[in-house]
């Protein structure tokens, strides 16, 4: 090898190799750097991450507390509520529960209950309590006594309003329970005056839910609560209580052979604000009678395949009605089952909107709760084995002549 090619071997070493060593050096500085600053940047997130983690406990903590505090103070109520006995509950409710004492035209005497709804002074009664009055007295269990006018009824719920102008210390609203919450064997507490023995308490059990009574005019009132705490003349209008001390319902029918009645504090929630801001409440109305399906009242109409108990028969339809107008059909055969001589062959309610009918308490129930008057519904029927749904109008209950 020539001393030229050892020269330039040795110049390329000299040269070459350290520039390339620092180009290198160089590369993998910058890129330390660039992983220091993402280092630097991780460091960052990791302590804003820790922050936030504490923050989160922080926050949990609280929540926790305050769910204890929230379980401590359910607990104290249910403590409460259930350290108050029947004679813990009759010492909060017993000045809130009034005599209604009325004079009728014909010149009788009626002794009734009631309860103060507001502290406006506003009474809760029975609609028969207070009918034909002349006059109505208000008397609370410390003797006080007023006038009392008459604001409001509704005969086909059997609710109605009074009014006293009373020192405020004297109105002592009751609260009204939810009476949908209901259950058999629920414990409840009836305060009234049976037989004008003012301030009474009974206590029973609900008995059974949604029972239905018959109102004026072929009616019915539905979801009546039944009870075995004792009812007597002089009951009627007054509270019948949970163990809250909360109105369930207002006592209706009174027996005195442990089977009583009450209107839900559900219609009365509905109906009485109504009532005191018109005096009236208006019903929803379709203008039919009729008797609700069975296996003889099948047979008898050569029905196949139906489902036993389902359906409501139309008997008969009212001229004139909503459901007139609207071509529902009445039964066209009268026949006799059993010891009942009914009108067959009408249309089968089904439906309406949508919600089964099984029998009448079902339309009641629906129409009560969920219609009003000028409301359009549509009614689902069977007539003559094909279903056939139809608009309707509801119109207003008439009142009985």
């Amino acid at each position: 090898m020539s001393i030229r090619w050892i020269t330039a071997i040795f110049l390329v070493v000299i040269i070459v190799v350290p520039s390339t060593y620092f180009i290198q050096n160089q590369n993998i500085e910058s890129r330390n750097l660039a992983l220091q600053d993402q280092v630097s940047l991780l460091e960052g997130e990791i302590v804003s991450v820790k922050n936030s983690i504490k923050e989160l406990k922080e926050d949990v903590a609280t929540v926790i507390q305050i769910q204890e505090g929230a379980t401590r103070s359910i607990s104290a109520n249910e403590d409460l509520a259930s350290s108050l006995d029947s004679a813990g509950i009759y010492e909060l409710v017993k000045n809130s529960v009034v005599s209604v004492m009325v004079v009728t035209m014909d010149g009788h005497q009626v002794s009734g209950s009631g309860f103060v709804y507001d502290e406006q002074g506003h009474i809760v009664t029975n609609a028969h309590v207070i009918n034909n009055a002349r006059s109505i007295e208000i008397r609370f269990q410390d003797g006080s006594f007023f006038r009392a006018q008459i604001v409001g009824s509704d005969i086909f719920s059997d609710l109605a309003v009074l009014v006293i102008d009373a020192p405020e210390q004297l109105l002592n609203p009751l609260s009204l329970a939810d009476s949908s919450s209901l259950k058999v064997g629920h414990s409840v507490m009836a305060i009234g005056n049976p037989f004008g023995f003012s301030g009474s308490m009974t206590v029973g059990v609900i008995s059974q839910i949604g029972r239905t009574l018959s109102a004026p005019g072929q009616y019915s009132i539905p979801n009546v609560i039944q009870t075995d705490a004792a009812l007597n003349p002089g009951n009627s209008g007054g509270p019948l209580l949970n163990f809250m001390g909360e109105v369930v319902g207002v006592n209706t029918v009174a027996s005195g052979t442990g089977l009583g009645f009450a209107i839900p504090s559900n219609t009365v929630s509905r109906e009485i604000p109504v009532l005191i801001d018109k005096g009236t409440y208006e019903h929803s109305w379709l203008g039919l009678l009729g008797h609700d399906l069975t296996v003889d009242f099948a047979d008898a109409m050569g029905i196949d395949n139906f489902e036993t108990n389902r359906g409501w028969i139309i008997g008969e339809v009212i001229t004139g009605s909503p459901a007139d107008k609207a071509g529902l059909k009445g039964g066209s055969t009268q026949i006799v089952v059993g010891d009942r001589s009914v009108l067959l062959g009408g249309d089968i309610i089904i439906e309406i909107d949508s919600f089964r009918i099984r029998n009448g308490d079902d339309v009641s129930i629906y129409l009560e709760e969920r219609t009003r008057p000028g409301q359009t519904i549509v009614v689902k029927v069977v007539r003559e084995g094909v279903e056939i749904s139809i608009s309707l109008v509801l119109g207003t209950r008439p009142l009985p002549s």
